[in-house]
C-alpha cells in the first residue's frame, strides 16, 4: 500500500471513529431530553392533580351553594332560638294559667 492510502485509511478510520463518538453523545443527550420531558410530564400531572384538589377544597364550584347553605343554616338557627323563646312564653303563661286556677280554687272554696 502505498502512503496516501494508508493515510486515507487511517483517516477513515479516524472519521468512523469521530461519527461513532458523535452518535455516541447524540444518544446520550436524545435520551437526556426524553427523561427530562418524560420527568416535566410527571411533574406537571401531579401538579395538576394538586392544583384541582386545592380548588376543590378552597374554591369550590358551587360558592353560591355554601353561601345558601350558610343563610339556610343562620336561618334555622333563628327559627330555633324563636321557638324556644315561644315555649319559654307558653311555660310562663302555663305557669300563670295554674296558678290562677289555684287561687281561683281558694276563692271557690272560701266562699263555700
Amino acid at each position: 500500500m502505498s502512503f496516501v492510502q494508508n493515510q486515507f485509511i487511517k483517516s477513515n478510520v479516524n472519521m468512523k471513529d469521530q461519527f461513532s463518538q458523535i452518535n455516541r453523545e447524540f444518544n446520550i443527550q436524545n435520551n437526556k431530553e426524553q427523561t427530562t420531558n418524560q420527568t416535566r410530564a410527571q411533574i406537571q400531572q401531579k401538579f395538576s392533580f394538586l392544583k384541582y384538589i386545592f380548588y376543590k377544597i378552597y374554591f369550590p364550584q358551587n360558592l353560591n351553594s355554601i353561601f345558601s347553605k350558610r343563610e339556610l343554616l343562620d336561618k334555622q338557627n333563628s327559627q330555633i332560638k324563636e321557638a324556644k323563646e315561644s315555649m319559654k312564653l307558653i311555660e310562663d303563661q302555663s305557669n300563670q294559667i295554674s296558678q290562677n286556677l289555684g287561687e281561683f280554687s281558694l276563692d271557690l272554696q272560701q266562699q263555700l
